[in-house]
């Protein structure tokens, strides 16, 4: 899922967004098994990573058993004319192939596809990001959304502690309680900020800012998730200088007890829309997929798209992503103590993981450039 993410952040760029990869990466198995040409099937393996029928298991025990505090819908739809054009054989290890929460069926309504957007992701995506003609032949979905309180809420202290041009843009920003950990990690030789705000049922969203001002974006998104996967090495606050650093603030005193670190970040919330077919999102080997087990007409065109919405806060973190592939017709000791300040007061990376059985699964990413007031 972090190689997928990378892949989709890289045709992204640097502009603010918050996306799903995991919601786009859940439409990509649905569609790839859909094909029992090898040339195909390996077109999707490069995509997703693995297998298409290794995918699709991992979607279905992902989908059929989500964790709790992470929404997950999906559907695919065809359209009844479409179907009898399928070979039935090659049609039914597609559809057992499929969750069996999965919506299925005929092509659902625009009303209804309204309904099942706002049901999926409690009301955050209210309409369907797709228009659904009538002429539509195959149609496939995932809904993804977390809404979720912080163990430890942040305070909102003002702006002017952050410091950095988007101290003249917002009066208040997050201040991190003593109960979040906040460090200095090297990921690949490259050094960054890490804060981690954590939900009661262990939801983590993670904020990295690299030292360098002039890091790619991608790659400080690539580095987020290696850090929320696990990896990285720690840099103790020691190794660090003493002083106002790219991102660390860092001074030293007479004191009690250990060193400490806090952070201080925007409140943030972005809207993004993604043309899944204007960028390298491997969409093309899911219409491929597809196209080998329900051929379409010579005029019939495709779409593919994924709105996302996310708001981080003093008190939690809500994100929603639907994605949606369519094809249609003409459609304490005394001593020397430090105390660090993390300040992300330029562009950094987030990434919020879900905990599962098999660990924790990456399920928004983005790039943050847009500060909102903290309440």
């Amino acid at each position: 899922m972090a190689a997928y993410a990378d892949r989709l952040h890289r045709a992204l760029g640097g502009e603010h967004h918050v996306v799903s990869p995991l919601g786009v990466w859940l439409v990509l198995a649905l569609a790839g098994t859909a094909t029992s040409r090898s040339t195909t099937q390996d077109r999707v393996a490069a995509v997703l990573g693995l297998d298409p029928f290794d995918a699709a298991a991992a979607t279905r025990a992902l989908v059929d058993d989500a964790p709790p505090e992470l929404g997950l819908a999906v559907g695919a739809w065809v359209a009844e004319a479409t179907r009898r054009r399928a070979d039935p054989a090659a049609y039914d290890v597609w559809s057992r192939s499929l969750p069996t929460a999965a919506g299925t069926g005929p092509i659902p309504s625009s009303e209804d596809l309204d309904a099942w957007a706002s049901e999926h992701t409690d009301g955050m995506i209210p309409r369907f990001p797709v228009a659904v003609p009538p002429t539509t032949t195959v149609l496939l979905a995932s809904a993804v959304m977390t809404r979720i309180s912080w163990a430890q809420p942040f305070s909102a202290v003002a702006a002017t502690e952050l410091g950095g041009p988007w101290s003249e843009r917002v009066a208040r920003v997050l201040h991190s309680p003593v109960e979040h950990p906040v460090g200095a990690f090297d990921v690949d030789g490259a050094r960054c900020a890490v804060h981690r705000a954590v939900s009661a049922g262990g939801t983590t969203v993670l904020s990295v800012i690299a030292d360098d001002p002039g890091a790619a974006p991608a790659d400080v998104v690539a580095a987020a998730h290696v850090l929320a996967l696990g990896g990285g090495t720690a840099v103790p606050l020691a190794d660090l200088p003493l002083g106002a650093g790219p991102v660390w603030s860092v001074v030293e005193e007479d004191g009690v007890g250990g060193d400490t670190t806090r952070a201080l970040l925007p409140a943030w919330s972005a809207d993004t829309e993604v043309d899944l077919q204007a960028v390298p999102s491997g969409v093309d080997a899911g219409f491929a997929a597809l196209a080998d087990l329900l051929p379409g007409g010579p005029d019939e065109e495709t779409a593919a798209l994924q709105k996302c919405v996310a708001r981080y806060s003093r008190e939690g973190f809500e994100a929603a992503a639907v994605t949606a592939m369519m094809r249609a017709g003409a459609m304490p000791a005394r001593g020397r103590v430090r105390h660090g300040t993390a300040r992300f007061a330029r562009p950094y990376a987030v990434v919020a993981t879900v905990r599962t059985g098999a660990g924790p699964l990456p399920a928004f990413s983005g790039w943050i450039t847009e500060p909102v007031e903290a309440d």
